[in-house]
């Protein structure tokens, strides 16, 4: 009867611990995503400030028209390719 006990409670400390490593891994593949997810923004926003001076250098040319369709349409490109990561 107490060899059962203590096998029980083995089992069950090596659950608890198997339990709080899960724990772990969750909280910190949570902050990985965390910290990705902002770094994307980051990226995202130096991209489109980017391309807004790109445009706006572009609207100075004799074709600016043109050429601010041709960037708007680089830069939606690029946000759907951005948006499928």
């Amino acid at each position: 009867m107490r060899n059962s006990l203590n096998i029980f409670n083995n089992r069950f400390e090596q659950a608890k611990e198997r339990i709080s490593e899960l724990e772990d891994s969750s909280l910190k593949l949570s902050s990985q995503r965390r910290k990705k997810k902002i770094l994307s923004e980051e990226n995202l926003r130096h991209l489109c400030n980017n391309i807004k001076c790109t445009t706006i250098y572009m609207m100075g040319d004799t074709e600016g028209e043109k050429n601010e369709k041709v960037a708007k349409r680089v830069f939606e490109e690029i946000m759907a390719k951005i948006s499928q990561i």
